[in-house]
């Protein structure tokens, strides 16, 4: 993981990481395509993306006494790992580092995806 191009470990703001989109695929085995693709086509709503996760990791942040790593799917805790979460369509994906009190009080439960997507 750590030798994934443009991986982001520092602390935040990150940026998007398009730039290093295509090599972070290479890595890890995907191709990339230069057009949708036909054979498998999934959508899902990720909010942090090129940056560095572990199962208790973010970016440059790791849990330690009060702060943890908290990963949600539609809404819903996800316990363990959250890079074991195997991506299913429309899942609208919440990753939050935080004290309990610095957790978002809303956890998103959908995403209004563009139609046909």
């Amino acid at each position: 993981m750590a030798a994934l191009p443009g991986l982001q470990t520092g602390r935040a703001p990150w940026d998007p990481g398009w730039a290093h989109l295509t090599g972070r695929l290479a890595a890890i085995g995907l191709p990339a395509l230069t057009a949708e693709g036909t054979a498998l086509h999934i959508h899902q709503h990720l909010d942090v993306w090129g940056v560095r996760l572990t199962s208790v990791c973010v970016g440059g942040y790791c849990a330690k006494g009060q702060t943890t790593l908290q990963a949600f799917v539609n809404g819903k805790a996800l316990s363990g790992d959250p890079r074991r979460l195997v991506l299913a369509s429309h899942q609208e994906i919440v990753v939050a580092f935080g004290t309990t009190a610095q957790l978002p009080r809303r956890i998103p439960a959908s995403y209004s995806f563009p139609q046909g997507e």
